[in-house]
């Protein structure tokens, strides 16, 4: 649909006196897209196709993270200037599509369909490396789920066991 848009208006610049269906547009709708910008950054990796909830948000004490929920019942964590994913957690058995975090202190809650809600806090001892995803299955789960979104099924695969889990 944003491509037809944006080929309409391409042609009509191109073509002003051409009879088109833009001049069937309201004032407002020719308003807003005028006024319409792209995003400045972009943060790949999760899907979020299955349920109306979608929510994304800043988590750090100064935002610089970005974390999402996923189709794949993982939330993902990116490193906000870099874009870099940082870290895939596994939270629901099916879909994470709610990722909270706390305003003041180092915690984060996530939901999903299941009928639980999850807290996940930084965690540091000896064995914090266990609970990192192998970067290939990392790779992987990302791969699947961009193609996920470019597919109109419904069908998805469960993504890895627990990591770094503290419910």
């Amino acid at each position: 649909m944003l491509e037809q848009d944006i080929n309409q208006a391409l042609s009509t610049r191109a073509a002003p006196n051409r009879d088109s269906n833009i001049e069937k547009l309201s004032e407002n709708e020719l308003y807003w897209r005028n006024g319409a910008k792209d995003y400045s950054q972009r943060y790949i990796g999760h899907c979020n196709t299955k349920t109306d909830i979608k929510e994304a948000n800043f988590f750090g004490q100064n935002g610089e993270f970005i974390i999402a929920g996923s189709d794949d019942g993982n939330f993902y964590l990116w490193e906000r200037k870099t874009n870099t994913l940082r870290g895939v957690y596994k939270s629901d058995k099916a879909i994470v599509n709610c990722v909270q975090p706390h305003p003041s202190l180092p915690l984060l809650a996530t939901s999903g369909i299941d009928h639980e809600i999850s807290l996940w806090s930084p965690r540091f001892d000896n064995n914090s490396e266990r609970h990192r995803l192998d970067m290939n299955l990392v790779d992987n789960l990302v791969s699947e789920n961009q193609n996920h979104m470019q597919n109109d099924s419904y069908e998805f695969g469960i993504g890895s066991e627990s990591i770094c889990r503290a419910s």
